[in-house]
């Protein structure tokens, strides 16, 4: 940009263009190393929605990253915006308060911060046919949620899903999570080429 040679569209798509194998690339090496000793199913679709969401997660951090160094007039400045961003994503991704018992004043956040729809999607689509047995303690809350009568009781990794997060988690979501992922990159595109055309912070 400084070299004012080049249009702030080309800089953008060149940026998009020279990160997208490394990014593709770090997907697949992570879930080839995570996906296996993990103990998910070796069944394609699986494996395939497991490299999906943790792609869209890489890309999701590398160009919002991108986007807060182009907003802001020094690395500094850009870093600490990019701190606060991640500890709330990080906040409300329905892991640390779960959904059920985030106040209501505050939910907008658990649908606006991204982090939430890699942990749904990752968690629904490896759990959602899984058979695996998930005992209920008894005298817990799921052993009573499930009205089990005796011990021991099971129930599906899925069941323990959607009573854990309150029906939050739910593979009816899916497809939504990749969608608000997807779009969520092109926002930070969009806001990167905005702060290029219109915010000059180069010295003089």
């Amino acid at each position: 940009k400084a070299a004012l040679m080049y249009d702030h569209k080309s800089l953008v798509l060149a940026s998009f263009w020279s990160e997208l194998p490394f990014i593709l690339l770090v997907g697949m090496i992570f879930s080839v190393c995570f996906y296996f000793p993990l103990g998910f199913v070796a069944v394609a679709y699986n494996f395939f929605y497991f490299y999906l969401f943790i792609t869209l997660n890489v890309a999701l951090w590398t160009f919002l990253g991108q986007m807060f160094i182009s907003l802001f007039p020094d690395a500094v400045t850009a870093q600490g915006f990019g701190a606060l961003f991640i500890g709330l994503t990080g906040l409300f991704t329905g892991t640390l308060i779960a959904p059920q018992s985030i106040p209501q004043v505050w939910i907008w956040a658990y649908w606006v911060f991204p982090l939430h729809y890699v942990v749904e999607g990752l968690l629904v689509s490896q759990y959602y046919s899984s058979q695996l047995a998930v005992e209920a303690i008894p005298g817990g809350s799921w052993y009573t949620a499930m009205q089990c009568t005796g011990s021991p009781c099971y129930g599906t990794p899925y069941e323990f899903l959607l009573f854990r997060f309150g029906g939050f988690f739910n593979i009816a979501h899916l497809p939504w999570n990749v969608l608000y992922l997807v779009c969520f990159v092109a926002f930070s595109k969009i806001a990167k080429l905005f702060a290029l055309q219109h915010f000059n912070y180069l010295a003089k």
